[in-house]
C-alpha cells in the first residue's frame, strides 16, 4: 500500500495552525510529522484548528520547559496506535506508533535538541534495541540536528555506526536547513523509501521532507461510522397523526392492565413509525468550514501565486512575500473562525442544547486515535475501583447516620431533663 508522508520542523505550530492544515491538504498527505510544535500540554484549541477534515493526531508535548513537542497528523482510516514508551530519556523527544497489536510496522517521530548531550547515542541505541526486534518494518523520521552532510565529524561517524548496526538506511541527501545542512532525516528498515523530496517552506527555516512509502502489506481501513436516522418532517408527522388516530380506538377493544396497555401503546407507535418513517442508514460526512469566505479563498489563491513565483525565481524578496501572505491567510482564518463561533454562541444564548454542543466541539480534546485497549485486566481494575468507591461512600454514610442518631439521642435526653 502506498502512502505519502512528510516530516517538518515548523518552529511553533501555535501561530501556524491553518498554514499547516492547508499544507497537509495541498500536498495530499496521508501522514504529517510535526517537530517543535511548541503546543503546551492540555491545549486542545490549536490541535482542533490544525486537524484537517477526517484526520486524527498524536500530540506529545514537552513535559518540562518551553518549546519542543511532537505532533503526528494522519488520516483517520489508518489504524495507527500510539505506544507508551517503556523508557524515559532526556536527550531527545520521540513519539512511537504502530498499526495495531498484530502489526509488523513501527513508526518513530523524533526530535533531538541542538544542544549537545553525551547520552544521545546511548539512549537512541537503547530505544532501537528495545523495539526493533519486535517489528519487521521500521520507519524513523524527524529533526536529528546532526550534520550528516559532514561525515568526518565524530558524532556523525558514531551515528552512522549505530544505523549500520541496526541495518537502517538513511534516505535524505538534499539540504533541509536554510544554512545548507542535512538535519531532518528519514530512516527505514525492511522496506525502501521512494520519491524523497525537500520542499522549502516559508513558515520555517527547515524544509519539509516529502516521501512515498510502499508497505509490503495491506492496511485495512477503518469502516466509516454509520448512523441510523428517521427521515422525519412535517409531512411524515401528519401521516403519523392520521395513522395513530385510526389505530388508537383499537387499544380499548378489550379490558387490559396498565402495564399491558403501555406495552401495546409502544408497539403501536413503533409499528406506525416503521411504516411512515423507517430507519435509514447514513454515513457521517465531514461538515464544511462555514467561516471560509470569498475573502479567505482569495488570500489562499494569493498564497498559491506567491508560492509559484518563489519556486520560479528563488529570490529572497519572493520568499519574504510568500511568508507574509501565509501569515496573513492564517490570521484571517483564525479571525473568521473566532467570529463565527462568537456569533453562534451569542445567537444561541437561550438554547442550552446548542450551547453545549457548540462548546463541546470547541473544547473536545479527543483528537487522538490513541484509545484505551480493552482487556480483562482493565475491566478487573475498573470493577475493583468501582466496588471500593461504593464501599467507601457507604461507610461515610453509615458514619453520618450514627452521628445523627447520637445527636438526636443527646437532644432527646436534654429535652427529658428539662
Amino acid at each position: 500500500m502506498r502512502l505519502i508522508l512528510c516530516v517538518v520542523n515548523c518552529l511553533s505550530a501555535v501561530n501556524k495552525t491553518f498554514i499547516l492544515k492547508d499544507f497537509f491538504n495541498a500536498q495530499n498527505l496521508d501522514f504529517l510529522g510535526i517537530v517543535e510544535s511548541w503546543i503546551p500540554p492540555a491545549q486542545s484549541g490549536a490541535l482542533l484548528e490544525l486537524l484537517p477534515d477526517d484526520c486524527l493526531c498524536f500530540n506529545v508535548p514537552r513535559s518540562v520547559g518551553r518549546g519542543g513537542g511532537l505532533i503526528c497528523v494522519f488520516k483517520s482510516h489508518f489504524n495507527f496506535r500510539h505506544l507508551t514508551p517503556p523508557l524515559l530519556v532526556d536527550s531527545f523527544e520521540f513519539c512511537l506508533f504502530d498499526l495495531g497489536p498484530s502489526s509488523t510496522f513501527l513508526g518513530l517521530l523524533l526530535y533531538r535538541p541542538p544542544k549537545f548531550n553525551a547520552n544521545f547515542l546511548a539512549d537512541f541505541t537503547e530505544l532501537l534495541y528495545t523495539f526493533m526486534p519486535r517489528y519487521d518494518h521500521v520507519l524513523i523520521m524527524g529533526d536529528f540536528n546532526i550534520h550528516v552532510c559532514c561525515p568526518d565529524k565524530p558524532l556523525v561517524k558514531d551515528f552512522f555506526n549505530v544505523l549500520d548496526s541496526f541495518n537502517l538506511v538513511q534516505w535524505v541527501s538534499d539540504p533541509t536547513h536554510s544554512h545548507g545542512h542535512v538535519l531532518d532525516l528519514v530512516l527505514s528498515f525492511g522496506f525502501p523509501v521512494t520519491s524523497v523530496e525537500t520542499v522549502e517552506t516559508a513558515f520555517s527555516d527547515h524544509s519539509a521532507v516529502l516521501f512515498d512509502l510502499v508497505l509490503p502489506f495491506r492496511i485495512i481501513p477503518k469502516p466509516a461510522p454509520l448512523r441510523w436516522v428517521r427521515g422525519l418532517n412535517d409531512e411524515k408527522a401528519a401521516e403519523f397523526c392520521a395513522e395513530f388516530s385510526f389505530k388508537w380506538p383499537n387499544l380499548y377493544s378489550s379490558p387490559i392492565t396498565t402495564d399491558s396497555f403501555l406495552l401495546q401503546f409502544e408497539l403501536m407507535c413503533a409499528e406506525i413509525l416503521d411504516a411512515v418513517a423507517p430507519f435509514i442508514c447514513k454515513k457521517t460526512r465531514c461538515m464544511p468550514e462555514p467561516w471560509i469566505s470569498e475573502e479567505i479563498r482569495t488570500l489562499r489563491r494569493d498564497c498559491r501565486k506567491a508560492e509559484r513565483k518563489f519556486k520560479t525565481d528563488r529570490l529572497q524578496i519572493s520568499h519574504d512575500l510568500l511568508r507574509d501572505k501565509l501569515f496573513l491567510y492564517n490570521e484571517a482564518v483564525k479571525r473568521a473562525r473566532r467570529q463565527f463561533y462568537s456569533d453562534m454562541i451569542t445567537s444561541a444564548s437561550g438554547d442550552q442544547r446548542t450551547l453545549f454542543k457548540t462548546l463541546g466541539s470547541l473544547l473536545d480534546s479527543d483528537t487522538s486515535g490513541n484509545l484505551v485497549q480493552s482487556s480483562v485486566e482493565i475491566c478487573e481494575k475498573f470493577c475493583v475501583f468501582f466496588i471500593d468507591k461504593v464501599t467507601s461512600i457507604s461507610q461515610v454514610l453509615n458514619q453520618l447516620v450514627l452521628l445523627l442518631m447520637f445527636y438526636q439521642l443527646g437532644f432527646l435526653r436534654k429535652s427529658l431533663q428539662l
